[in-house]
């Protein structure tokens, strides 16, 4: 029996292969060896995974007084950066920069197969570049905006940057030298405020250049209020002005030669102190308001919060009297005053001021000439009688009886 199976099997065998040919008895095999388990494959390892991360984060466009990031990293690399030129500290003013960045896969990636120029840096003035296979990232930035630095005396209290996106945050205005040439310009005051700079005070700005050398030459003369920085001309195509010029003028329409020197700091003079406790009051220590008559009819007030107000648009003069004692008094010009709070000036001939009932006869001559003086500067508290005064004197020297008595009222004759 043993020897007829062995012989049956034989034949089967040859059977099959004589009616279904080799390949199927390759087929045989192969599932006979997979159901017993006798394959000895393993899975394949499939190596470092090629970086798919396109966006390298954490470099920005340089910006003036701004530091330059050195490394970068994301899930899939890092990198280190380097920068030209060279930056020490922290960006300076009108200078393009190119950060070339350097990635290092993490463990399990690759930069083998990676494109040219696959990888994106944000803000670049033009696309980022690398080479196929590679990890060394150039990023060209368009250049950082003109810098001015600016000081309370000689503390620096902050840069700005006149990027365009903060000049497009303030109104453009095209001023008109005498000589045609046209410069487009923009309020100083305007792009301060839109920089977000605290002005310290309006009193006596001087511009200065790299060297920190004045270049206004009355620095008490220029109004920060009507002074235009003037960023380029439209008539050349290259703008001249670098880093940027002022004018203290605000007409449209000027002489060249009231076009300043280029700048990168602007110095404020200290503000005066005026005492803390300072208010408009009565001897009784009630407040009051300065009421502004056109006749005999009420035109406007000044309160005290308004005056507050009304002050940091004001440019801050200091007096010092004749007397031995040499008191010093802030003084604001009284036209400024009330254009500043809204009242307008009905005329500038002839104006008394009032102090309750008490009347000062002296007509006040010009106005236009005349300051609102409101505490001594050389004293930590008010003075007795601590009313606003006026001054009709222009020079910065004055005697004091030139100083009026306080006054709650100002009489315009009609």
């Amino acid at each position: 029996m043993y020897g007829m199976g062995n012989n049956q099997g034989v034949f089967n065998m040859k059977s099959i292969i004589k009616k279904f040919g080799t390949f199927a008895l390759a087929a045989v095999i192969i599932f006979s060896m997979a159901a017993c388990g006798g394959s000895n494959n393993k899975d394949k390892d499939t190596g470092p995974v090629k970086i798919s991360v396109a966006a390298i984060t954490g470099v920005t466009a340089p910006a003036l007084g701004n530091a330059p990031a050195t490394t970068i990293e994301t899930a899939q690399y890092t990198g280190s950066v380097t920068w030209s030129p060279a930056v020490s500290g922290t960006f300076a003013a009108d200078t393009s920069y190119t950060a070339t960045i350097t990635l290092t896969p993490k463990a399990g990636f690759t930069l083998q197969g990676v494109s040219a120029n696959f990888f994106t840096v944000a803000g670049t003035s033009i696309p980022a570049t690398n080479s196929a296979d590679s990890g060394v990232v150039t990023a060209v930035f368009p250049a950082t905006g003109v810098g001015i630095e600016l000081f309370n005396g000689t503390t620096s209290i902050g840069v700005i940057e006149l990027t365009s996106a903060l000049l497009a945050l303030v109104d453009e205005e095209i001023l008109v030298s005498t000589g045609g040439r046209e410069l487009v310009s923009y309020l100083l005051t305007d792009v301060l405020d839109a920089a977000g700079a605290t002005i310290p005070a309006f009193s006596a700005v001087g511009a200065q250049d790299a060297d920190g050398v004045n270049i206004l030459m009355n620095p008490e003369d220029f109004d920060i209020r009507k002074a235009y920085l003037v960023t380029e001309r439209i008539d050349e195509p290259t703008p001249p002005y670098s880093p940027a010029r002022i004018i203290a003028d605000g007409t449209v329409a000027f002489a060249n030669n009231a076009v300043r020197q280029d700048f990168e700091q602007l110095v404020f003079t200290p503000a005066w102190e005026i005492p803390e406790g300072y208010k408009f009051n009565d001897d009784n220590g009630i407040e009051f308001n300065i009421e502004v008559f056109n006749g005999a009819e009420l035109i406007g007030e000044i309160d005290v919060d308004a005056f507050k107000y009304a002050i940091k648009y004001l440019k801050q003069v200091k007096f010092t009297t004749t007397s031995g004692t040499g008191r010093q008094y802030p003084g604001y010009l009284l036209t400024d005053v009330l254009e500043a709070v809204g009242i307008s000036i009905p005329a500038y001939s002839e104006a008394k001021t009032q102090r309750g009932n008490l009347t000062d006869d002296t007509v006040i001559a010009n106005i236009t000439n005349s300051y609102m003086v409101l505490a001594r500067i050389d004293t930590t508290e008010p003075e007795t009688n601590d009313y606003p005064r006026i001054i009709a004197d222009v020079t910065l020297e004055i005697t004091n009886s030139s100083v009026r008595k306080g006054f709650e009222q100002l009489v315009f004759t009609p």
